[in-house]
């Protein structure tokens, strides 16, 4: 265990079962760059009429119907459900800086419908997280580059480039980087709402980059953690080759 974990006290729930897959591939590079956070899309209503010698002749019909869509577009917001695509593309999202690593925010629950959260992350080489279990949210991984060690309740095992991990709730889990490389992943929580997790844990990141080394504030991790429904019940996975 890190010494930035040693004052922490673990808890052991119940423990589940857990399951993830792999394929021989090679993934195509993520280029990181400037990163934005994307804007709503503005909703402007449709002109409506026709024009007949330069006047402007209003159909009622026409204004009734986009009368009736507003109304639609409006008591759909209120139900926080969206009715339009969402569109993300490669160096857009809220980019974090949390536990030492580079994420990047492309999805939330309010812009899924509630269905999941999704994160875009490079995570240094050798760092894993202290064991943790989330009570509201499954979690899967999908690993674009590297190569981890995945720890959920009593299995462990491998997760190289292109492997698919599903660790469900309820279970603790953890993972591992190994080798000396970064991993490049996606993490997914469902149903949405976790994700904001890293948001209020992590800061906003200053550069494209990994943050500059420092301590974890432990005490604050946890209050935010039991905010989501997530508890830490023990420490990170030792270094590779570690006893």
């Amino acid at each position: 265990m890190g010494p930035a974990y040693a004052g922490m006290t673990w808890i052991s729930p119940h423990l589940r079962g857990c399951h993830a897959s792999s394929r021989r591939g090679t993934c195509a590079k993520y280029t990181i760059v400037q990163l934005l956070h994307a804007s709503a899309i503005s909703n402007q209503p449709a002109t409506v009429g026709t024009m007949q010698g330069g006047t402007q002749v209003t159909d009622d019909r026409a204004m009734e119907r986009n009368a009736m869509d507003e109304c639609a577009s409006d008591r759909a917001m209120d139900a926080g459900t969206s009715t339009r695509a969402v569109v993300m593309g490669a160096g857009q999202g809220k980019a974090i800086w949390f536990l030492g690593n580079l994420m990047v925010l492309k999805a939330t629950a309010a812009s899924t419908n509630g269905a999941y959260g999704l994160l875009e992350s490079w995570v240094r080489a050798g760092a894993s997280p202290p064991l943790h279990v989330h009570h509201r949210e499954d979690e899967t991984f999908w690993i674009l580059e590297g190569s981890v060690t995945v720890r959920c309740g009593e299995e462990t095992f491998e997760a190289g480039a292109g492997s698919y991990v599903f660790l469900p709730r309820g279970v603790p889990h953890t993972f591992r980087v190994n080798g000396e490389a970064p991993a490049h992943m996606l993490t997914m929580l469902s149903p949405g709402g976790g994700e904001a997790f890293f948001v209020e844990g992590g800061r906003p990141a200053e550069s494209a980059t990994f943050p500059p080394p420092s301590a974890p504030d432990l005490a604050r991790l946890e209050r935010v953690a039991h905010e989501f429904g997530s508890e830490f019940v023990g420490p990170p996975l030792p270094a590779s080759g570690a006893r």
